[in-house]
């Protein structure tokens, strides 16, 4: 049970959570917070806020480099047992990687002698977001005690403020993200797990509304369609990704499927989606742009291809380019790079009201 000094202390971080003014204070908060609660030789704080291009921040008063150290643990996340878990059993509370495998199979890992073991971690509590912007809440200790449900506890309240901090910033910026002086694009992921069947097992809530409105209300929902079944066996096969794209009402969806090593026989279903940012039609149109060529200039500017726009607005990527061209003549540019310095200069959003 947590003390009252805990509790107190707690309660100060949470408000200091709701009052940082961007997501890199954000992590600096979460992380002092973590130092200071949880009886640990390092805290970590991860912020994984876009996907393409992924800006990450990471936060840790203990070491230093911890952008590197978070990057590593990235190319070996198949191998994380905190990783799969999530995964493979949506899971939405920090967890020790022992608690799904034995210390000796742990140590055994690429992720454990290549990234723990260097930097002396024997113990490890972990909280990876279940979606949305991809923070990771770690502590680690250089003794093999385990952390106890006390420090499972306190990580879980300050993650879960992180989050809906987070959230409340990225409302208040126009589904953008806050970075010092500068915002950027977020995009919301959830998922769902497969058989190799195509059959679901298990699902995010919002994952299945994102799949309703990607096939249609009338698909069947127990099982992925034919040509993501298809996309499963390419990647057992051993070839690359190829996402599918889908508009979703005038958000763009990308549709990710993949193995979930070590497992042989479920696949996770990645949903990630682009909200669409504060209307920014009235701003282009004084560009002196037409509606539609707002709407196409608005993707280009989030790094759509002609392909992904048609897709996005229903149109051929003809079309996207021959509007692309009367947009280039009518802001006197000569391509797309500088026609987005322009758009995203007009759409900069003003200072958040509160």
């Amino acid at each position: 049970m947590l003390s009252q000094r805990q509790l107190t202390r707690l309660s100060d971080f949470t408000i200091r959570l709701h009052r940082a003014p961007d997501v890199a204070s954000l992590g600096r908060v979460a992380s002092e917070a973590l130092r200071e609660l949880i009886a640990c030789d390092w805290p970590l704080v991860s912020l994984g806020v876009t996907y393409f291009p992924n800006v990450r921040h990471s936060f840790s008063p203990a070491r230093e480099d911890w952008t590197g150290y978070a990057d590593r643990v990235l190319t070996l996340a198949h191998e994380d047992p905190v990783y799969t878990g999530r995964l493979r059993l949506l899971l939405d509370r920090p967890a020790s990687p022992t608690e799904f495998v034995g210390r000796s199979e742990l140590e055994r890992t690429a992720v454990y002698n290549d990234v723990w073991k260097p930097i002396g971690a024997r113990s490890i509590l972990r909280y990876l977001s279940p979606g949305r912007y991809g923070y990771r809440l770690e502590v680690g200790r250089e003794s093999a005690k385990e952390f106890g449900p006390d420090d499972v506890a306190i990580m879980h309240l300050v993650a879960r403020h992180v989050d809906a901090a987070t959230d409340d910033l990225v409302r208040r910026h126009g589904m953008m993200a806050p970075m010092g002086n500068a915002t950027v694009p977020v995009q919301m992921f959830s998922w769902l797990v497969c058989d190799r069947q195509g059959r679901v097992l298990r699902s995010m809530d919002h994952a299945m509304r994102l799949m309703r409105a990607c096939i249609g209300r009338e698909a069947r929902m127990d099982v992925i369609p034919a040509e993501w079944q298809a996309e499963l066996e390419r990647r057992v096969a051993g070839h690359p990704a190829c996402p599918f794209w889908y508009s979703c009402d005038g958000s763009p969806v990308s549709v990710h499927v993949a193995p979930i090593r070590p497992t042989t026989n479920e696949f996770s279903v990645g949903f990630l989606e682009r909200p669409a940012p504060g209307d920014p039609v009235e701003i282009l149109m004084k560009l002196g742009l037409t509606r539609r060529e707002t709407e196409v200039m608005r993707w280009i500017a989030e790094g759509k291809s002609n392909a992904e726009v048609g897709v996005i607005l229903g149109i051929s990527a003809l079309t996207v380019k021959k509007h692309a061209e009367n947009i280039f003549g009518k802001l006197g540019v000569e391509n797309r790079t500088m026609a987005v310095v322009i758009a995203l200069e007009s759409m900069k959003p003003g200072p958040a009201r509160n």
